[in-house]
């Protein structure tokens, strides 16, 4: 496309103490070879207590790009996007995280693919880059079946194609805006979930073969099974708001988890319960074994890395269901833009 054609875009980052990264992410940004007068920068900053807002407010004194400081007290992400969403000018919307890193043709071809695909979110994939051995071995983790069940969007796909959800990308703002925005308590999940009701309203989702960005992985066990607690307890909230939106997979963890605690309870009881759950503890150890050996890179810390995550995204799960379940009526309610949050200036 011409430039002159380009449509304007807004260009979104919610960011809460992110003076690590954020410098990057917005040379970043400033790279892109999308004309630079046909997009605005918004971010939305939760109240940060390190350097980032000095880090940007001097990034922005120096750069020709459009950059605008919004506050965002609820600190979280849905809320942040939908701040930028509610201040936007431009007619795509764009999500960069601030701990991420497009390249340079990410907003372009994103934005070419919405009208080349007819598509309301078009994006690219994820790659996961770790800086320590842990953190390579859950790069490698996330781009395998065994992981999460899903990983098309950790693997670059052969060409574009249709899919539930795209990390990030960039929306047709009119569609992003007719499906309510982000639902603000959906504190994790919240893309899929958003993404899951832009399909059914008639929308489309493309994952683009030829853009990335890169993700930094968590780099110790116990910050990965945070994460996954996390994913797996708001994962909950998205399987009780949508049941249809639920596939077998997502079963599987929580399933796991309560069949071997009912086995070993039962096994005070009932003997052959304790070979049972021997049993199933092989298998699924060996299993852990194989999938390792499969996998390219980092073989012996894998069987650690993929036994965090289930455990830990089981956990989060099971205990999620038991909390939304009793809230299904009122969690199930279309979320509404955030009208009353300020939008101030930092």
């Amino acid at each position: 496309m011409r430039d002159e054609e380009a449509p304007f875009a807004t260009v979104a980052i919610p960011t809460r103490n992110e003076s690590g990264t954020i410098e990057s992410c917005l040379r970043a940004i400033e790279h892109q070879d999308y004309p630079h007068d046909r997009f605005e920068v918004l971010l939305v900053d939760g109240d940060s207590d390190d350097d980032t807002i000095a880090l940007v407010n001097r990034f922005a004194s120096g750069s020709t790009l459009e950059v605008r400081v919004f506050s965002n007290p609820r600190r979280s992400v849905p809320a942040a996007l939908n701040v930028a969403l509610r201040e936007a000018r431009g007619d795509r919307f764009v999500r960069v995280d601030g701990h991420s890193q497009p390249g340079p043709t990410y907003l372009r071809r994103c934005i070419e693919a919405n009208d080349a695909y007819d598509a309301d979110l078009a994006g690219g994939w994820v790659r996961a880059v770790g800086t320590t051995r842990f953190g390579r071995a859950v790069a490698v983790a996330f781009a395998s079946p065994f992981s999460m069940g899903n990983p098309a969007s950790w693997t670059a796909p052969t060409a574009p194609r249709d899919v539930a959800s795209v990390p990030c990308g960039s929306y047709r703002t009119d569609a992003l805006r007719a499906i309510g925005g982000f639902d603000e308590e959906q504190l994790a999940n919240q893309d899929y979930e958003a993404n899951y009701r832009l399909r059914r309203a008639g929308g489309r989702a493309v994952l683009l073969p030829d853009v990335h960005f890169d993700y930094e992985t968590r780099d110790r066990p116990g910050r990965l099974a945070r994460q996954f607690f996390r994913y797996g307890w708001f994962k909950a909230r998205t399987m009780v708001k949508h049941p249809s939106s639920t596939r077998p997979r997502h079963l599987v963890p929580a399933a796991g988890l309560v069949s071997a605690a009912l086995l070993l309870v039962a096994s005070a009881f009932w003997w052959p319960a304790l070979v049972l759950l021997g049993v199933a503890i092989v298998l699924y150890v060996l299993t852990l074994v194989v999938a390792s050996l499969l996998a390219p890179a980092e073989r012996v810390a894998l069987p650690l890395v993929f036994a965090t995550m289930h455990a830990s995204w089981a956990a989060g799960n099971f205990l999620g269901l038991a909390r939304w379940l009793p809230a299904a009526r009122r969690i199930r309610q279309a979320p509404r833009l955030a009208q009353g949050l300020p939008a101030r200036s930092v």
